[in-house]
């Protein structure tokens, strides 16, 4: 009887067999993503451990600012993408890579997370969430970090690179720091990005259809 062929995540990575099976097999790209950031080096554990303990500051603080601003649907949207995953996480049920590949967590049992499912990343979605509703707030719009005045951040930090560029690297590496860890699928993170950016423009949308409904 001939063999089941291995799925790629079975196998050893950097190995021919490997490579051959994502080839020939691509819908396992998920799971060669995963294995390749959950191999890399120990410092990028270091570093993912360190960017995990400011997840939450820097949440809080967006809170802070939306409501300091009175951005109200702003802040309904982040409050709401904290919990929106968890509906699809008990609906599908997707283990952890834990679980299916027999790993330990890296980066200590904070990560592991195993009492709930894998899809889709909360961490993910919930850090789109911020990362848009800051990027709106505070470039668009021009607010102040913490003072209610309109502030030009655009000639103030070079177009606002010099603030939107580490706040997007911190965004992308927080969230990727969750599939480095052990803790989640790369499709989990990505699905997540895309629930989280999804959720925001939803609120935006529906209240600017409430608001030209009550104008007419």
């Amino acid at each position: 009887m001939e063999k089941t062929p291995r799925k790629a995540w079975q196998l050893q990575p950097l190995t021919f067999q490997f490579w051959h099976c994502l080839l020939f097999g691509l819908e396992d790209i998920d799971s060669l993503v995963t294995i390749l950031l959950y191999h890399l080096p120990s410092i990028f554990v270091t570093l993912a451990t360190a960017i995990d303990a400011t997840v939450f500051p820097v949440y809080w603080f967006t809170l802070y600012h939306l409501i300091g601003h009175g951005e109200w649907i702003r802040t309904l949207s982040l409050v709401g993408s904290f919990w929106l995953p968890l509906i699809p996480k008990y609906w599908v049920g997707r283990h952890r890579p834990l679980v299916t590949m027999n790993w330990r967590v890296r980066g200590g049992d904070g990560f592991k997370g195993a009492d709930k499912g894998s899809f889709p990343s909360g961490h993910a979605c919930f850090l789109a969430a911020t990362f848009t509703n800051l990027h709106h707030s505070l470039l668009l719009n021009g607010h102040h970090l913490l003072r209610h005045e309109a502030l030009d951040l655009g000639s103030l930090c070079g177009n606002g690179f010099i603030f939107y560029g580490p706040l997007l690297v911190w965004f992308l590496y927080a969230s990727l720091a969750r599939v480095i860890v052990g803790a989640h699928w790369f499709g989990d993170v990505v699905c997540g990005w895309l629930m989280g950016y999804a959720w925001c423009h939803l609120w935006w949308w529906a209240s600017s259809a409430v608001l030209s409904l009550i104008s007419l």
